[in-house]
């Protein structure tokens, strides 16, 4: 359980960029049946007819997997030797309301795909893609 916490829940430490897509899209498996049977309740307007305990665990469903992301994002900005912080560019509030807010959030996005993290230890952990060698006694 400890290392299901450390891979998703966590904030501490630094995510390489193959851990990061792969996370992200197991985190999207799982929970894209959940959030997208929620937007098919609501459009079709079935939401007040819905039991409040499912509505209950739809919502802490999508709770989780927001809390997932941001960890991933984070510990990802960490590899690039940024603060957790700028995880808050994804919440800017653009003029128009939405199509530039949704450009600078997949512009954060792939951002954090291409980008090659901080060779060697840096100040959030050290490099999540260097071997550890036991010493040898």
């Amino acid at each position: 359980m400890s290392n299901l916490f450390a891979k998703f829940f966590t904030l501490k430490g630094r995510l390489d960029r193959y851990r990061y897509v792969k996370y992200s899209i197991i985190s999207l498996l799982l929970f894209a049946p959940i959030i997208g049977g929620a937007y098919y309740a609501a459009v079709n307007n079935m939401a007040p007819n819905m039991p409040i305990a499912l509505a209950t665990l739809i919502l802490l469903a999508v709770l989780v997997f927001i809390w997932i992301n941001i960890s991933l994002q984070v510990r990802r900005f960490h590899d690039l030797e940024k603060s957790g912080w700028w995880i808050m560019l994804n919440f800017l509030i653009m003029p128009d309301g939405g199509l530039l807010a949704n450009i600078a959030s997949w512009g954060i996005t792939i951002w954090l795909i291409i980008f090659k993290g901080t060779e060697g230890p840096n100040k959030y952990g050290e490099d999540p893609l260097r071997k550890k060698v036991e010493p040898a006694e």
